[in-house]
């Protein structure tokens, strides 16, 4: 009698394909003696490797296909050998495995749309694998907690679509994420970060300006090396150029565009970026690169710059010093360049020189335009009448604001309150300069979800140093 005692010889896959909404796997039929099993194999490819994920034995010789129910796309490796043997003259063997890979690109690819300003609907694709569907679970977890604080199954495999209310401040993220559940298992999540309003360049605390004339936006980015133009309307960099660690002003009139790093400053073209002028303040005075910052340049191309020496007021058609003051006092020029606050003194233009015109208290200010100043105390915010130097109204302060901003283009200043670490939210306040009041205080997100999160009031809408930008309307009157 012979006896066959070699091993098994390999048995490649011949397809892999969905049918009748379940993925299937062929091979032909082995034709040699010894035959016990044909052992088939699966593992899931993810985050760059392949993982194991189940093995079947299939004793029929003439089953010919199998029908993996718990395929719902992506990436899966199949490996098939024959195992032979297993008498009393062979034990078990195993022939040389033979691999097929096989991708299939569903995503449930999850969108959404605001329907209303509290609820969203929330859509994803249908799952082609229907054969081993349970369920669509949908999960939604705001990016301040994690695991997910809701969540929801669709066991009807048409039902796609989810209205959610997000319940977040901006500019907080909702993640949504929907997966297809075989056999109490979750396959092929894909997510969505709803968020509230329009994704915006991330910008580097403050230093971010508008300005109507050219409907212009221009920051430096959030790694504090690049200087960008931003469309008004479509939010996208239109221009960008290297300056690290810098400061930027630009006048109200869209002409004058400086920069200053170090002890360079550079006179910039609004339309381009391009550099008309350079000038070094070391001429000016001893500059070192210390600390130049707090620029404010005037309709009329003077401009203010603070250092680690003191602040000074600089005419740059002819790169003249005007004024300086080695005081750490605010000092604030009007747009116009009519009203100088120095000193914790008004100063007006005669035509030939700043005159004194009389004191007013110290603080952070804001010219409103040439009839009214704005100072930001600790606990008040006082506006002045620039032609009387009376108080016209004095509003109580409580917040710490982290950014205090007047906003031209809607006439109102805002800041927002400094939040603890253990806070998901802090508060945001809006005051009116005309009728010397808060108007209104609203919950927005932490600043201390982002060590470096600003959130800013700047034409008309609230815009976060995170990459968002939100109507103001939505929140305000």
């Amino acid at each position: 009698m012979d006896i066959d005692t070699t091993t098994p010889q390999k048995l490649a896959i011949t397809s892999i394909a969905p049918e009748d909404g379940i993925l299937v796997i062929r091979w032909p039929r082995y034709r040699h003696y010894y035959f016990q099993s044909y052992v088939l194999t699966k593992e899931e490819f993810s985050s760059g490797h392949y993982f194991y994920e189940w093995s079947r034995e299939i004793t029929d010789q003439d089953q010919l296909a199998f029908g993996d129910s718990t395929f719902q796309g992506g990436k899966a490796r199949y490996t098939l050998k024959i195992k032979g043997g297993g008498n009393i003259y062979v034990g078990n063997v195993y022939g040389e495995a033979t691999a097929t890979e096989y991708a299939h690109d569903y995503s449930p690819a999850v969108t959404y749309e605001w329907i209303d300003r509290q609820n969203v609907k929330v859509s994803w694709r249908k799952t082609p694998f229907y054969k081993g569907f349970a369920g669509y679970s949908l999960s939604t977890y705001p990016s301040t907690s994690f695991p997910s604080t809701s969540t929801k199954f669709h066991t009807n495999i048409e039902d796609t679509t989810e209205v959610v209310t997000p319940d977040i401040d901006f500019p907080v993220q909702l993640t949504v994420s929907v997966g297809v559940v075989v056999k109490k298992t979750t396959k092929n999540p894909s997510g969505a970060s709803v968020a509230l309003g329009t994704t915006f360049p991330k910008f580097y605390a403050t230093k971010v300006a508008y300005n109507k004339v050219l409907d212009k936006y221009f920051a430096v980015d959030q790694n504090n090396k690049t200087f960008l133009r931003i469309d008004g309307t479509t939010f996208a960099i239109e221009q960008s150029m290297p300056m690290d660690n810098g400061e930027f002003c630009i006048s109200r009139n869209g002409t004058y565009l400086y920069t200053v790093t170090g002890n360079i400053v550079k006179r910039l073209s609004p339309d381009d970026l391009s550099v008309l002028n350079t000038y070094d303040l070391n001429s000016i005075y001893f500059s070192n690169g210390r600390l130049n910052s707090n620029l404010q340049v005037t309709d009329n191309n003077l401009l203010v710059i603070r250092s680690a020496g003191g602040q000074y007021l600089l005419r740059m058609s002819d790169f003249s010093l005007i004024k300086k003051t080695t005081t750490s006092q605010s000092v604030k020029i009007s747009d116009s360049g009519d009203h100088l606050l120095f000193e914790g003194n008004i100063f007006q233009w005669s035509g030939t020189q700043y005159d004194l015109k009389g004191p007013v208290a110290t603080g952070n200010g804001y010219f409103r335009d040439d009839t009214q100043l704005m100072l930001q105390t600790s606990q008040k915010i006082d506006v002045y009448n620039l032609s009387t130097l009376t108080l016209s109204s004095s509003t109580p302060f409580a917040e710490d604001g982290a950014a205090f901003r007047f906003d031209r283009e809607s006439d109102l200043m805002g800041s927002f309150a400094d939040a603890s670490y253990s806070q998901t939210y802090t508060t945001f306040s809006i005051y009116s300069p005309v009728e010397g009041r808060k108007m209104k205080t609203f919950r927005v997100g932490s600043p201390q979800i982002n060590y470096s999160q600003y959130i800013i009031l700047l034409n008309n809408q609230l815009i976060c140093s995170t990459g968002f930008i939100l109507p103001l309307l939505y929140y305000y009157p």
